[in-house]
């Protein structure tokens, strides 16, 4: 095949892969938001949109899962995961789970995993809290919105939930 048959092949698949893509982003557009660009008034496209995305957005809110009352302990201390209304919802005072994984961060303060996903820092308390991996942990609410993590030893760690 000559060269220019193969470069004109060649442009040819990408201006048709190209409107492929495009063609795919078009169908994840819903149906009312593609309505509001038919709108000519510039104000009523506009208000139209926002019609729209907040009828979509207050959808999509209903449709989310909400967290357990364990997965949400100790998140209101985690930075940037307070929910922008408030849920009622029971509240824990304490939960209790396994050590999964112990390792220490940059500032050498302990991290805990535990098995059910959570994971705590030690902000306070013993330097060696006696803690292994399979100790059974409870994780308490204290006082100002701070948790306290007592192990198996006895010994009590001030902690903040990192994820």
């Amino acid at each position: 095949m000559p060269a220019r048959c193969t470069s004109t092949f060649a442009v040819a698949a990408v201006v048709l892969l190209g409107a492929g893509v495009v063609h795919a982003a078009a169908d994840a557009v819903p149906p009312a938001l593609r309505a509001c660009a038919n709108v000519k008034n510039s104000s009523e496209r506009l208000a139209c949109y926002d019609r729209t995305i907040e009828h979509l957005s207050s959808d999509s809110a209903a449709a989310a899962p909400e967290r357990s009352a364990e997965a949400s302990f100790g998140a209101s201390s985690m930075r940037g995961t307070e929910p922008a209304q408030k849920i009622e919802r029971e509240e824990l005072t304490s939960v209790s789970a396994h050590v999964t994984a112990l390792s220490h961060d940059a500032s050498g303060a302990l991290v805990i995993n535990l098995d059910n996903g959570q994971q705590w820092r030690q902000t306070s308390g013993s330097s060696s809290p006696l803690l292994e991996v399979g100790h059974e942990v409870t994780i308490s609410r204290a006082a100002l919105n701070s948790f306290r993590m007592s192990t198996p030893s006895g010994r009590v760690l001030k902690v903040k939930r990192v994820l």
